[in-house]
């Protein structure tokens, strides 16, 4: 929005010269473009010159987004240091500058930018803890889902339970980091002194529940089938999609799953619960192995505990860190 040299600015024009010089970090930084007309445009006062007046807005600007910063990721923060945090947080706020008054989304590209950033150390690690940090964060701002109705769902003829689908909670969260972030976060939480952990592939839930935010630990095969359930899978889909991975067998998640989902319905994970329409057609292929005997002898089990009380008051088998 240029303006000639000896023309009085507008208001509009005023204000879009001075935030772009307090996004680039100051007079001394905005180039001699946009710091032409400071002494023009902006009076002195009694002690201060007017680029000396600017930087003061400038200054705060930087100081503020950084606090949020701080805020959001203290953990980040302490695997940094006070200097490394300083200059990643002064390049993000260069690199993605406050579009919005409210703040609270201002954070979410933290973790990427952490994440690309190839000539910080640990910079892989650091971007798994970030996105472990805004997944607890995101999760506090998200609409509070609701309780399934899981009425209909009693009625369900044990052989069409593989079609039933999930919806997931607006307030869950599935993750999966190249290192244990979470072990990490604990120890920091804990008071302790954590060092970079080595790489180890691990997975998560963190979900909030009312005004508490869990992190849930979660074994490969769990992550898998939930993960599968959540983008929309049907049970027989999400079941197919855990077993081809290979991260357990079949006989052992016949076992495991029924208490997967009496955790998971009974920690609110899922917002609602759907049973298949009469025309679905269902497979005639074996849900857990070559036998379909036990697969249905297995579905009714779910039916039974996500139907039940016992199934809606249950905490399973995860385990469990408040926030």
């Amino acid at each position: 929005m240029p303006v000639k040299a000896n023309k009085k600015p507008s208001l509009a024009q005023l204000q879009h010269w001075m935030r772009g010089i307090i996004e680039r970090g100051g007079p001394g930084a905005a180039g001699t473009a946009v710091s032409a007309n400071i002494n023009r445009w902006i009076a002195p006062s009694r002690t201060l010159q007017p680029a000396q007046r600017l930087e003061i807005y400038s200054g705060m600007y930087l100081f503020r987004l950084q606090e949020v910063l701080t805020k959001d990721f203290p953990c980040v923060a302490y695997a940094l240091g006070d200097h490394a945090w300083h200059h990643a947080t002064r390049d993000y706020v260069a690199a993605h500058p406050s579009r919005d008054p409210n703040l609270n989304n201002f954070n979410a590209d933290f973790a990427d930018y952490l994440y690309k950033r190839k000539d910080l150390k640990h910079a892989r690690f650091l971007g798994d803890l970030a996105r472990l940090e805004w997944a607890m964060v995101d999760v506090v701002f998200a609409r509070s889902g609701r309780k399934p109705n899981l009425e209909p769902l009693r009625t369900v003829a044990p052989e069409r339970w593989e079609a039933v689908t999930f919806a997931p909670a607006p307030t869950l969260r599935i993750l999966t980091f190249d290192y244990p972030a979470n072990d990490y976060l604990q120890e920091f939480r804990d008071g302790k002194h954590p060092r970079i952990p080595r790489p180890k592939v691990t997975y998560l839930a963190v979900q909030r529940v009312h005004y508490t935010v869990w992190r849930i630990t979660l074994s490969a095969a769990m992550y898998t089938m939930l993960g599968s359930l959540a983008a929309g899978d049907t049970l027989r889909a999400a079941i197919r999609k855990t077993l081809r991975a290979r991260k357990i067998s079949s006989k052992a998640l016949e076992t495991a799953v029924f208490r997967w989902f009496a955790s998971w319905v009974g920690d609110d994970f899922f917002e609602s619960i759907s049973a298949p329409a009469s025309k679905v057609k269902l497979s005639n292929a074996p849900l857990f192995g070559k036998d379909r005997g036990p697969a249905i002898q297995e579905e009714r089990i779910i039916q039974k505990r996500i139907g039940s009380e016992a199934a809606i008051v249950s905490r399973g088998e995860a385990a469990r860190v408040r926030k």
